[in-house]
């Protein structure tokens, strides 16, 4: 499957003038390949914390997300970008960033492995690392088996907890901003305001 996704990757390239949905595709298809019954939507609907590019599924049971960026995009500093640090990565806990080429794997905003499969040359082709093959199929297959952990002591708990509270912030001032915030939701502001500081 990863050799197969690999000369799709090289085919789309080839095509020229490519975005990073140009690549969509391919990556569906790996995703879907390695499990059976999974379902991996492209561009699902808007979360709390944005629009990550999949959200994978089994049935049901939400596997996690890939957010990807196009080949050749440097994943430090979309790794550092408000979108992946302080959205992404603090409210998905099972999280994969991708060039297509190199995938970063994070657990509950934390990186647990990285892996590269290919890098481009000064021309745009795509060259294949030596271990590139074995070491991504090994961190999709941990992505997709991963299975969240509960909180082994308080700490752990607090943390969880907190992921949660930043989202729900996330989603107040997003509803204030684009002024869609429910009749309750101002009626709690409008108290708060009374009973604190303006």
């Amino acid at each position: 499957a990863i050799a197969q996704y690999l000369t799709r990757l090289r085919k789309t390239a080839a095509s020229g003038g490519t975005t990073e949905r140009s690549y969509y595709p391919a990556l569906k298809d790996l995703v879907e390949s390695l499990r059976p019954k999974l379902l991996a939507t492209v561009e699902p609907a808007h979360i709390a914390c944005g629009v990550p590019d999949f959200r994978i599924n089994k049935g049901d049971l939400l596997v996690g997300h890939i957010e990807a960026k196009n080949v050749g995009v440097d994943l430090d500093e979309v790794e550092d970008s408000e979108q992946v640090k302080d959205r992404y990565r603090r409210s998905l806990s099972n999280l994969i960033l991708t060039n297509y080429l190199e995938f970063r794997w994070y657990v509950g905003g934390e990186e647990r492995a990285r892996a590269v499969l290919g890098r481009t040359d000064s021309r745009g082709n795509i060259r294949a690392t030596s271990q590139g093959k074995r070491e991504c199929a090994a961190l999709l297959n941990n992505f997709l088996s991963h299975r969240p952990q509960g909180a082994a002591n308080a700490r752990e708990l607090a943390e969880s907890l907190s992921r949660y509270a930043r989202q729900i912030r996330d989603i107040i001032v997003r509803a204030f901003k684009l002024n869609k915030a429910s009749e309750n939701l101002r009626g709690f502001m409008d108290a708060l305001q009374r009973a604190t500081i303006p």
